[in-house]
Formats: C-alpha cells, sequence, structure tokens
C-alpha cells in the first residue's frame, strides 16, 4: 500500500492516525504468524514507513519492529534493538511526542540482551548494553519511567546466560535482588530465574537476608516473601498489536 501510495504521488491519506495504526497491524501479524523472516519484512515495513510522507512510525511500531528483532535471536539483535532504542530517545529529545521511552520498550531491549547469543566477550556485549541502560531508569528519570517485574525477569536471565564469571554472576544477581524487593516487584518468574541465576549457597543467604533462615532455599515460594517485596507486581495484561 505505501508503494502504490508513493508511486501514485499520494502525500497524505484523509487519516495518517488510522493508517499507522492498518500498517503496525500489518507488521503485528508477520509476528504472530511467526513468519521465518518476520524480522526482515517487518524492517522493511519500517523503512517505507520512514520514507513515506504518508504515515510516520509510532511508539507502537518501533516496539514491533524492537520486538521481532529480539524474537529473531541473531548475534546483532541486541544491538539493533539498542540502536533503535537511542532512536526513540533521540526522537523524544526533539520533541516528537508521538514517540516517546516507556518500560515496554526499555524491557524490549532487555529481552533482546537475554535472549541474544551467548560467548560475545568484546566491550559491546549483551550484559554491557543492558546495565548501561538499566541505569538510566532504575531511580527517578527525566521519562518517569518505572522498572516492572519484568524489567528484574530480564535482567536476572541476561545474568544467567551470559556472565561468565560466578562470584561477579553471583554479586550482581544479589543486588538486583535487593532492588526487586525494595521495589516490591518480585514476581514468582523473577524469584524462579534469581534462583537459577546463583549458586545455592549464595542464593539461601539472598533469602535468608530477607525472610530469614526458616526457609529452605530449594523450596522457597513467592509466598514466603513479605507483601512489600511483591506489593507493585501488576497482574497479567492481554497483549494486543496496540501494545507490542
Amino acid at each position: 500500500l505505501l508503494k502504490r501510495m508513493k508511486s501514485d504521488g499520494v502525500k497524505k491519506p484523509v487519516n495518517p492516525d488510522q493508517l499507522t495504526y492498518l500498517i503496525n497491524a500489518v507488521m503485528n501479524s508477520y509476528y504472530k504468524a511467526s513468519h521465518k523472516d518476520a524480522s526482515s519484512k517487518i524492517q522493511e515495513i519500517f523503512d517505507l514507513m520512514e520514507s513515506s510522507t504518508a504515515a510516520k512510525p509510532d511508539r507502537y511500531t518501533y516496539a514491533l519492529l524492537m520486538n521481532a528483532h529480539a524474537q529473531s535471536r541473531s548475534q546483532d539483535s541486541f544491538k539493533i534493538v539498542d540502536c533503535l532504542l537511542e532512536r526513540i530517545l533521540q526522537e523524544d529529545n526533539d520533541g516528537k511526542r508521538n514517540v516517546r521511552p516507556t518500560t515496554i520498550v526499555f524491557n524490549l531491549l532487555f529481552k533482546a540482551c537475554e535472549l541474544s547469543p551467548t560467548g560475545q566477550n568484546s566491550d559491546e556485549n549483551p550484559v554491557t548494553t543492558a546495565f548501561d541502560r538499566f541505569a538510566l531508569i532504575q531511580d527517578a528519570n527525566k521519562w518517569n519511567i518505572k522498572l516492572n517485574h519484568h524489567s528484574y525477569s530480564h535482567m536476572f536471565a541476561i545474568c544467567r546466560n551470559h556472565v561468565q564469571d560466578e562470584d561477579k554472576k553471583d554479586e550482581l544477581v544479589r543486588l538486583l535482588f535487593q532492588r526487586t524487593c525494595r521495589d516490591g516487584q518480585l514476581s514468582e518468574l523473577a524469584l524462579t530465574l534469581c534462583k537459577d541465576s546463583m549458586s545455592t549457597k549464595k542464593f539461601a543467604k539472598v533469602v535468608a537476608s530477607v525472610v530469614g533462615e526458616r526457609v529452605d532455599p530449594h523450596n522457597v515460594r513467592i509466598h514466603d516473601f513479605p507483601q512489600s517485596c511483591k506489593c507493585n507486581v501488576s497482574p497479567p495484561k492481554h497483549v494486543n498489536s496496540r501494545r507490542y
């Protein structure tokens, strides 16, 4: 449709927002259909939108493209998603309000880092990229973005998948666990990933620091923790094309 409009010299449709919505739905259909080349197809549509005067990418378009690249699990997927996040931050700085940073787009970057292939030892790797971006939003920030239990779950998984030094991994996970409990974002998934990311001995210590020695670390469950550790965990929401 965009190609046809471009060739026919149509510069602006009657309702550009509605056209963007429809194009986002097409992009989402490629992803939902598990198309083998979904990330390339969605990238092609995104590039057409950028060169078109009829419709421009909005925050949902960016999220769809970031999610597709994250799911591709390619060697450079986390770098591509990080570049898209940087563009969102830049467009927000430029005052383009239809594209703005959200918890979702940061979580998509963390997801891309989590799913990235292992064994990347360069300065630009999933761990450094994720923690650099995490630092932007872990406290008060100008976008008022709040980390949620998905954010912490991805960060635990990044440590599990990509940090090779066991002592460094244990320390990173310990600090993440403390922040998770402090923010009231300890979900069942976050707890499981924390457990999977640490040695049993170290996990027992971090659990004991919150709930005491009475809980067996092998059998600890989310209900063993005080309500303050999990009070801000949001219930699951339906994911549709307007969100991703």
